[in-house]
Order: C-alpha cells, then structure tokens, then sequence
C-alpha cells in the first residue's frame, strides 16, 4: 500500500511495554504524561477502539453515578481523554460518587492498573467501526491547529480527499488509529468478564440499551432499587443517539467539517462495502468469534 495516501499519524511506543501507538498529528504532547500515571482504587476506566461507542458509554455512566443528570457542560472538561490529556487532567476532575471516569483508546497492556480500579470494554462489530472511522476521520481531515482545550492540539488528519477503499485496507493491515483492531479486542477479551472488567458489545447497547444499563449499574454497585421505577428508561431516552446528535458539539471541540455523532445503526456498512470488502473482514472477524463464542455471540447474525 502507499503510505502517502493514508491519513495522517504520529507513531508512539511506551518505555516499558511492547507495541507502538497511533495518534492524529498534534494530540501526542501529553502521551508521555499519560503512560506514567498510576492507577488510583477509585479510577473508572472506560476502553475501547476509537468509534464502538464509548463517547455514548460515558454519557450513560455519567448519568448512572449522578441520578440521571447529565454533563453540565462540555464532555472533555468532566471527563479527562487519558493518553490526550496526561495525568494532570486526572488530578483536576472532580469524583462522581467516588469514582474518577477516564476515557482512553490505550490497548490493554498499556492501560494502567490497579487492583481496585474498575474497567469497561465496549466492542463494536468491525465492519460498521471503519465506516465510522471513515466519516470520523474525514471530519477531523483538516492540516491547520485547533485547539480541542487547554491541554493539547489537535492537527486534523491532513485527509479530505481520502479513498475509503483506502481506509478499509489500512484497517485491515493495522495501519489506521491506534494499533490493530483485531489484536486489540484479542488482547481485551483475553481478560475475560471479571470483577474489575466488564465488556460490553456496542451492538447490545443498541438491541437491549435498558438491559446493558441495569447491568451497567450493577457493576458499577448502584443500587437501582433506591431510583424511581423510570430511572432505567429515563437514561436509555436521554442518551439515545438522537438526543446526543441534538448535543452534538458538547462531544468534542476540534474544528469539524461534519457532525460528530453520525447515524450509529448496526449495518450502515451495507450502505458502503463491497462483497469482497466485507468478506475480508468477516474473515479476520471469525477469527475473534470463534476464540471467544459467549462475549461475541450477537456477532453471530451479522458476519458471513
């Protein structure tokens, strides 16, 4: 493949563990500060690729630990981006009932830990994260520097006439955002469900949202009983994808040629894949449902 018509990327590496790290030009002034921090017993960590749905994932564990309340504000000034925003960013963020949320896209050997701290995975069926990433990326495609807060630049992904023939290859061959998709959620579902880790599938969310919550809840030990009979249902209206595309700039603060939540339906990448595209992923995605057939079973129905 020609590199030169990928988006754009700064590739960092950890001092202490394997792997390499992708990031948009201009975020990775903190990444340093970022893999230095050590995980606190109150720290919540909500993981995931980049598009399975954990901005989403947020807003409904915001309102869990704040009795239905939403953000009072801006997204990124209540919830420190772990390897955008360093450590710093962690220690100026207020407890929700004790518990720090922080949101990060590190793998999984990466993500700090304690023996205390709690984690959440949320994993999407592949084929619709590319189109996601897709627009994601097309929307970030700018060269200039906007500042996204006070504590790191985002450049844009220098990529707006980008192929999405293109993006699918790169996905493919573990060049896009990040690392490997398929190594990554590999490297998370190896952990398995336990008390410190829960996985959630994005697919779930949206099939069974006042199911995924109440178990949500019980993870985090809030105790649904003390709540009005519409507590569940409440937050499954007021995080539904309209209500956050209603709120769409409270998401994120870069300069943006589109909006930042999209259609989020499982399956758009009929609207976008070709046959032999699609079968290349369900390939790779095999691979992962046949390792892990209980977590990943609602996959099932949707690869070949």
């Amino acid at each position: 493949m020609d590199t030169s018509v990928l988006p754009s990327y700064v590739t960092v590496t950890h001092p202490n563990k394997k792997g390499y790290f992708r990031m948009a030009p201009g975020t990775d002034v903190n990444i340093e500060s970022a893999v230095k921090y050590e995980a606190c017993r109150n720290d919540l960590f909500i993981c995931s690729y980049p598009k399975c749905g954990s901005t989403w994932l947020h807003n409904v564990v915001w309102r869990l630990l704040n009795d239905g309340d939403g953000l009072p504000g801006h997204f990124n000034d209540h919830i420190p981006f772990l390897e955008f925003d360093g450590e710093e960013a962690i220690g100026n963020v207020q407890p929700q009932r004790g518990i720090k949320i922080i949101k990060t896209h590190l793998p999984y050997s990466w993500v700090p830990k304690h023996a205390e701290a709690k984690y959440i995975f949320i994993v999407r069926e592949p084929k619709d994260v590319i189109v996601s990433l897709y627009y994601h990326i097309k929307g970030f495609a700018g060269s200039g520097t906007s500042k996204t807060s006070s504590r790191y630049v985002f450049d844009g992904y220098n990529w707006s006439e980008g192929r999405f023939e293109t993006l699918v290859d790169a996905f493919l061959e573990g060049r896009c955002d990040c690392m490997d998709y398929f190594e990554m959620i590999d490297e998370w579902l190896q952990e398995g469900m336990g008390e410190s880790l829960h996985i959630i599938l994005y697919e779930e969310m949206m099939y069974h949202p006042e199911n995924e919550i109440m178990r949500l809840a019980e993870f985090l030990n809030e105790d649904l009983s003390t709540k009005k009979h519409t507590f569940v249902s409440d937050i499954t209206k007021n995080t539904s994808l309209a209500k956050m595309k209603e709120e769409d700039k409270k998401w994120y603060k870069a300069n943006r040629t589109a909006p930042f939540i999209r259609k989020g339906i499982v399956g758009d990448w009929k609207n976008h894949m070709t046959p032999e595209q699609a079968i290349r992923v369900d390939k790779r995605t095999r691979q992962l449902l046949d390792k892990y057939p209980k977590i990943l079973k609602t996959w099932n129905s949707l690869i070949n």
